[in-house]
């Protein structure tokens, strides 16, 4: 290892005496030899220091927290202790694939104005076995990363490498108890590109520990950054709107919109519509294709079929010009799904 290699791998560690080896084995394995990998234990009380300390590679570097000091203080520690021009994240219960590594360093290396880059993500369960490979189609450009963080994160934390620099100017807001990803990546994507990569590189664990999965936090948590970013438009929301705009690209089992909803969604998403027109803070094409395909979900969740939802703004301008290339793309897809299983049942 050099004195100063080009990437350091970050694992905050707490309490994960069951999952902390196959992290630092995944990065062990990579096939980009020249990092460091810095565990920094959070103030474990069970056995993970101890396993951590098993470890004879020379690559390793271990710190230890003066208490459990939480998640985006040890993430902030990490950036200062790094010595690598990139840091890579990766939580302790994850697994990174044996390529990462080079395929981000390959990236960022050929873009120097992106200062992060993700990827996709499979889930594994408490076992390790896969039950979601991924292929989500997260948005890769940085002009529509840029847009959907108006909605919702669109880059997965546990994935992403960042320039050093950069990551230390900005920093993790330590009063978010959960979402302070979200809120790094809104703040960071209005200065510098931010980009993902199609290919999962990322194994994300699902159990019953994971904090963000209580939605009352991750909701308080993520109103004062949505608000911020509406702000950026030149818009002034109310509590009210901007609860409502959060729940514009939540999962149908946390809420299914009634037609109140959808009337006063129609009318706010063409108010952010005239809005960035003149803020000029998105680029037009793109927001124009994140505005249809929210209204197209929440219509969806709503059980209408694809002539009820254009049907309802086929007589509004501005919402209809965003509607029809989104309704093309939907039923372009479909009828490309519906050939390939004809193929397929053909060649049987």
């Amino acid at each position: 290892m050099t004195a100063d290699p080009q990437v350091t791998v970050l694992i905050p560690v707490y309490n994960q005496e069951r999952y902390v080896a196959e992290a630092i084995d995944s990065v062990l394995a990579q096939t980009f030899a020249d990092f460091e990998l810095l565990v920094i234990d959070d103030g474990s009380t069970d056995r993970s220091l101890e396993i951590i300390s098993t470890y004879t590679d020379p690559r390793i570097r271990v710190a230890r927290n003066p208490g459990n000091r939480g998640v985006p203080w040890t993430r902030n520690r990490g950036l200062d202790l790094a010595r690598g021009e990139y840091i890579a994240m990766l939580d302790s219960d994850d697994i990174a694939a044996p390529e990462r590594l080079a395929r981000q360093v390959a990236f960022l290396d050929a873009h120097p104005d992106v200062a992060l880059v993700g990827s996709e993500k499979s889930t594994v369960d408490t076992a390790g076995k896969t039950v979601d490979k991924g292929m989500k189609l997260r948005p890769t450009a940085p002009d529509e990363i840029a847009a959907q963080l108006l909605f919702r994160c669109r880059i997965t934390q546990t994935s992403i490498m960042a320039r050093s620099a950069i990551m230390r100017r900005f920093r993790y807001d330590e009063r978010f108890v959960v979402s302070q990803d979200f809120e790094l990546f809104a703040r960071l994507s209005c200065v510098y590109p931010l980009a993902n990569l199609p290919d999962v590189l990322v194994a994300f664990r699902r159990h019953d520990a994971h904090v963000s999965g209580d939605r009352d936090r991750v909701t308080a948590c993520q109103l004062p950054v949505l608000r911020r970013q509406i702000e950026r438009l030149g818009l002034t929301p109310t509590e009210d709107e901007v609860l409502r705009h959060f729940l514009l690209s939540r999962p149908r089992s946390w809420f299914v919109p009634d037609a109140a909803y959808l009337e006063w969604a129609r009318d706010w998403l063409c108010r952010l519509r005239a809005a960035n027109c003149r803020a000029r803070c998105f680029d037009e094409r793109v927001f124009d294709r994140v505005l249809g395909d929210i209204w197209i979900s929440l219509c969806r969740k709503a059980r209408l079929d694809l002539f009820s939802l254009t049907h309802k703004v086929i007589f509004n301008r501005e919402l209809r010009d965003c509607i029809w290339p989104a309704v093309y793309r939907r039923m372009a897809h479909r009828q490309s799904r519906r050939y390939r299983h004809r193929r397929t049942e053909s060649k049987a």
